[in-house]
Parts: structure tokens; sequence; C-alpha cells
């Protein structure tokens, strides 16, 4: 489900950085170049934060599985206080 999602998003993104790129050649052919060129570096500077988020939310565990590392070692640290004891 969660692949199914992130595909989803990443086909959203990529159907607006189209419509943006569309619009700004549209603006392009009306002589309105200045604008269409920040619009270009904006779709650019968004892709690249995009690859960047993706590239975080790509790295680490899952939620699920900190907390079942979190809980195993509490229970190891159980067990060592109580042989200590």
């Amino acid at each position: 489900m969660i692949s199914r999602l992130t595909q989803e998003r990443d086909e959203a993104r990529q159907a607006l950085a189209l419509t943006q790129d569309k619009l700004a050649d549209y603006k392009g052919r009306l002589g309105v170049n200045d604008s269409a060129q920040l619009q270009k570096e904006k779709t650019n500077k968004l892709q690249e934060e995009t690859k960047q988020s993706e590239e975080v939310e790509n790295s680490g565990i899952y939620p699920e599985l900190e907390q079942k590392i979190n809980k195993v070692n509490g229970n190891f640290l159980t067990i060592k206080n109580l042989k200590m004891l």
C-alpha cells in the first residue's frame, strides 16, 4: 500500500512538472520569456527538492521496526539488571 501511494505521489509530481513546463512554453510563445525561464528554474528546484526529500524518506528504518528494537533492548536491559543483583 505504501509503495502504491509513493508511486501515485511521484506520478502526480511528474504531471505537475509537465504541466508547469507546458505553461512555461506557452508563455514563451506569447513573448513572456522571463517568466518562462523563472518557471523552469522553479520547476528544476522543485524536482531537486523532491529528489532530496525522497532520499531522506527512503533512508533509515521503519517506525514499527524502531519500536520493536527499543522494546527488545528494554527487555535485555531488564534481564541484565536482574542478573547484576
